[in-house]
């Protein structure tokens, strides 16, 4: 750490100056929880490809019943990336799905995008979900299921799609969480050659009119090598951002998030974080500069106590501008991490 000029004490008056700056901080929103009246014309979403959209005043709606339904958020391009939320089964009984899309692009018609979804498998509906799928699909017909696991039967179910260039690979990566408690159930990982490095829209995929909210994006990623490392074990996280960015990274036991310039950082300041602030032997490059790719990888030195199996926590990153002050120009995901044991 000796070569960056950020010392434990800066980095713990940033993250303080960020719970201030909460109360006003304000921009465009990366969290968008679809509180706007009942239309067909939602605020910051235009682009629909398949059917039409609506809001009900409270969550997003697909206005199709059979057929497949895209929305694109407005203004943002990404290549790594990650999207996530919260789908909730409609009443109907039916094949329905829903969820995240990310590097969409729409050329002659054509629509290209990755995609993780849950889906009730059934023609005719099984009155809940039942499957999760990692996809790339191309309209109207080309369709690469990538990866997919049976799931618990649920009519609630978040859910997350990260992406990252690796070589001439697409590293796409899928999260579940099916029983609505914060903790992730199901992960997929799968590798393609589709879109590498083709910047695309982030959105919503649905078939049917299942229900969106809690909508987020956030445009650096953090990923883990392992997500139940055992006490005593390293843990890795790659990220990936801007080619020589500074970053400043932290720790926290929940990710409520709250908003700095703009974006949402999707920590809390809790104890948690302060040690991830000043302890080093154990938080390791939390503190650092991005290589010429934009990759660095952190570590997590996981104490030699089973008193900590179980424990769950998050981690992200901010890459910060060199000026003074500084100001945040990415916000990574927050992974999420059980000890096992």
């Amino acid at each position: 750490m000796g070569r960056l000029s950020i010392s434990a004490a800066t980095f713990a008056m940033f993250f303080a100056t960020i719970v201030l700056a909460a109360v006003s901080a304000a921009g465009q929103a990366v969290v968008d929880r679809f509180e706007y009246p009942a239309s067909s014309s939602i605020p910051n979403w235009s682009t629909e490809f398949g059917a039409d959209w609506k809001v009900t005043g409270s969550e997003l709606q697909g206005d199709y019943r059979y057929g497949w339904q895209f929305l694109i958020r407005d203004s943002v391009q990404d290549v790594d990336c990650a999207v996530e939320n919260t789908v909730r089964y409609d009443a109907p009984s039916h094949l329905q799905f829903s969820g995240t899309i990310a590097r969409a692009t729409i050329s002659n018609s054509v629509l290209r995008t990755y995609m993780a979804k849950i889906q009730d498998n059934y023609t005719y509906g099984s009155g809940s979900f039942n499957r999760a799928y990692l996809f790339y699909y191309e309209s109207p017909l080309g369709m690469l299921r990538l990866s997919f696991a049976e799931v618990t039967r649920s009519t609630v179910v978040r859910t997350r799609l990260v992406l990252l260039d690796e070589g001439s690979l697409v590293r796409v990566m899928g999260y579940w969480d099916v029983n609505m408690d914060g903790v992730w159930d199901t992960r997929l990982t799968a590798f393609s050659m589709a879109n590498y490095k083709v910047p695309g829209g982030v959105g919503v995929n649905g078939f049917s009119q299942n229900l969106s909210d809690d909508w987020k994006y956030w445009d650096a990623v953090l990923y883990e090598r392992n997500a139940a490392p055992l006490p005593g074990e390293v843990l890795e996280l790659v990220g990936r951002s801007r080619p020589q960015a500074l970053y400043i990274a932290a720790s926290s036991l929940l990710n409520t998030g709250f908003p700095l310039d703009g974006k949402t950082v999707p920590l809390f300041p809790d104890p948690l974080m302060v040690m991830s602030m000043n302890v080093p032997e154990i938080f390791q490059n939390f503190v650092g500069v991005f290589d010429s790719n934009g990759d660095t990888v952190l570590k997590i030195a996981i104490p030699s106590n089973s008193a900590l199996v179980g424990v769950v926590f998050y981690t992200a990153f901010v890459t910060l501008t060199t000026s003074t002050p500084n100001r945040v120009l990415e916000v990574s995901n927050d992974v999420q991490v059980r000890i096992g044991g």
